[in-house]
């Protein structure tokens, strides 16, 4: 496995550095963004822009870019939108903006480690195909407070950033399938994540951030797992609600994706794991025809049909085919 170096660069080692791009998109939340911005200019790695796309309806967030803008001048490029883009078009102008050769996208409300771009960024030394790197999420409370250090390990360990995982990925696409890949706080070439891109919302509804991780890892030359924490991952309302209604553009998503053939199988557990999900999923948006399609498909085996679980959705289906017709 590749040893980290000492991050503590001196000036004249991060004046020789490549540029790096962090893009945060935002929306009306300039609190938590000057938590990620202090975040930001505490890296340890100094060759980087700060690129904001600001969605906000008020003028709280522009006020606060201008007071970072007088303390750091020349470090951040901000735009607000007016009228918004919404998440999936802000993200893509991000991409367009960013001036480094990689960039590093990051929520609002999340914050970075001060060794994160460092550590991140010294991979492409060991492994110069790399196309993204990511490392380990600290949880943290909507307040900021640290979680449970328990609650941390079952974060990493249920999306497999583990010890055995760490390093090069052998099939960069398993990476996605097994949600390894974060939704925030990975590196990656800015060529790529340009090339990729956040599709709209009437193509993916709220599963920008998964699609986008998805594809990406199904494109990617090489991917990185960095067995070190690198960034902390706040629980809010927002990110913890959501779940029900990715689920269907999820399982659409697994349905059409191609993989090399060690992946098969892999895909296949990851749609089975995410059928029972998607049928209610598609039933709250009104699809109860494409909920049955699932229902009856072999990601949704007999056995769990049977199960009370299997009778609940089966009961979700008739009810939001009558509420159709």
């Amino acid at each position: 496995m590749f040893l980290m170096a000492d991050n503590r660069l001196n000036l004249a080692d991060n004046l020789l550095l490549p540029l790096i791009s962090i893009c945060i998109p935002t929306y009306q939340r300039p609190d938590l963004l000057a938590e990620a911005l202090e975040s930001c200019f505490a890296q340890t790695y100094a060759q980087f822009e700060i690129v904001i796309g600001d969605d906000s309806q008020d003028v709280d967030t522009e006020q606060l870019i201008a007071r970072y803008e007088s303390a750091h001048p020349g470090r951040i490029r901000y735009e607000r939108h007016v009228p918004s883009l919404g998440q999936n078009r802000n993200v893509n102008d991000l991409f367009a903006r960013a001036q480094g050769g990689r960039l590093l996208l990051l929520h609002d409300d999340d914050r970075l480690l001060p060794n994160a771009l460092a550590d991140l960024a010294k991979l492409w030394e060991a492994l110069p195909t790399l196309d993204a790197a990511f490392g380990k999420q600290i949880l943290i409370e909507h307040d900021g407070r640290p979680t449970v250090e328990e609650r941390t390990k079952a974060l990493n360990d249920g999306y497999h950033r583990v010890a055995a995982n760490a390093g090069r990925q052998s099939i960069p696409v398993v990476a996605g399938l097994q949600r390894m890949f974060p939704n925030d706080g990975f590196l990656v070439t800015t060529e790529l994540a340009r090339t990729i891109g956040y599709r709209s919302m009437e193509e993916i509804g709220h599963a920008c951030d998964t699609d986008f991780g998805l594809r990406l890892c199904a494109a990617a030359r090489d991917i990185w797992f960095l067995d070190e924490f690198t960034m902390q991952y706040r629980l809010t309302g927002e990110s913890i609600s959501k779940y029900a209604i990715v689920a269907p553009y999820t399982y659409d998503m697994l349905a059409a994706l191609r993989v090399p053939s060690a992946a098969e199988s892999m895909l296949g557990e990851a749609r089975r794991e995410i059928a029972p999900s998607a049928v209610s999923g598609f039933t709250q948006l009104g699809q109860p025809k494409r909920a049955w399609q699932v229902f009856q498909s072999s990601d949704y085996p007999l056995r769990k049909r049977f199960s009370a679980r299997g009778i609940y959705h089966l009961l979700l289906i008739a009810k939001s085919f009558f509420a159709k017709h």
